[in-house]
């Protein structure tokens, strides 16, 4: 789905964006609930869930370019 797809390049792009799910479906033209409906069905887990994963692939990237803990801790979106 377009929109699925919309915010998962977007949260790929920018992992420290925390945008609601009521929030992007504003963004993408969806509501909060279909929106949930469709990242389960095209990514098989929650958009939580594959919002903390998208983070944690992207960490674990970073960490390997030898950027310090903290400065990904912040471009994850953890404080």
């Amino acid at each position: 789905d377009t929109r699925t797809r919309l915010v998962a390049e977007a949260l790929l792009s920018d992992p420290s964006d925390d945008r609601s799910l009521e929030d992007w479906g504003r963004h993408v033209g969806a509501s909060a609930r279909n929106l949930s409906r469709l990242f389960v069905s095209e990514t098989g887990m929650s958009f939580s869930t594959w919002r903390t994963r998208a983070r944690m692939r992207r960490a674990i990237e970073w960490l390997v370019a030898d950027y310090t803990v903290a400065h990904i801790s912040r471009r994850s979106g953890y404080a």
